[in-house]
């Protein structure tokens, strides 16, 4: 995966986002692994390291639910 698009962003709360993110890098570190578990908490590999992640959406929509 070269890139990731979120759509509508602003309806996506920062715990989901976490979550999108942790969850892309168990996948990814099964795939290829790394030599250190915690490496998904090491800012070059957010979401996985996936290289390109866009984030779409109006901000001053509403709010995500919590």
């Amino acid at each position: 995966m070269k890139a990731l698009f979120l759509e509508e962003v602003s309806l996506i709360s920062p715990c989901m986002l976490a979550g999108i993110s942790y969850r892309l890098c168990k996948i990814r570190k099964a795939m290829r692994p790394w030599p250190e578990p915690d490496l998904c908490e090491h800012e070059e590999h957010m979401f996985g390291g996936i290289p390109i992640v866009v984030m779409l959406g109006d901000f001053m929509q509403l709010g995500a639910l919590e």
